[in-house]
């Protein structure tokens, strides 16, 4: 049992002189060491996370929620259209919506679809190909021609 609380990080709660919350004692120091980003708490190592951070699943994997993907150790929201994402917030391997998405990485529209900032929907006939709405023609179907963005 100790006298006093030695070292750097530790509580000075006389006798236990437990490690601060996101230190851990690793047995042989006697200052904490510092927990790893992905934990609040952690015990032995600093990556045997006993409570996980924010945006993470529970201990002790800490893994980023869904939505989220792990960037310089922190969990960092995927940007719309993304639902999920890997590497960077904007490399989809899920979409937000699947309706008028392609299945590529970047969620985009189906042909014959515009983003509306929440979803994809139609182009409205005769348009083959809008943008910005439905009736704002790229392109048009067999038998008009397009002038401006009117088939």
């Amino acid at each position: 049992m100790c006298n006093s609380c030695n070292g750097t990080n530790r509580s000075t709660s006389f006798p236990t002189c437990p490690c601060n919350t996101g230190y851990f004692d690793d047995g042989i120091n006697a200052n904490c060491a510092l927990c790893s980003n992905k934990c609040v708490t952690c015990v032995t190592s600093s990556t045997n996370c006993l409570t996980c951070a924010a945006n993470r699943t529970s201990a002790p994997s800490c893994a980023c929620i869904a939505g989220y993907t792990e960037i310089s150790n922190v969990c960092q929201a995927c940007t719309y259209p993304c639902g999920t994402c890997s590497g960077t917030v904007s490399t989809c391997t899920s979409c937000k919506t699947t309706l008028n998405r392609t299945s590529t990485t970047d969620c985009s529209c189906v042909a014959g679809s515009y983003e509306t900032g929440s979803a994809c929907a139609s182009c409205t006939s005769p348009c083959s190909a809008c943008t910005g709405s439905a009736t704002a023609c790229t392109a048009c179907v067999s038998g008009y021609i397009l002038g401006g963005n009117v088939c």
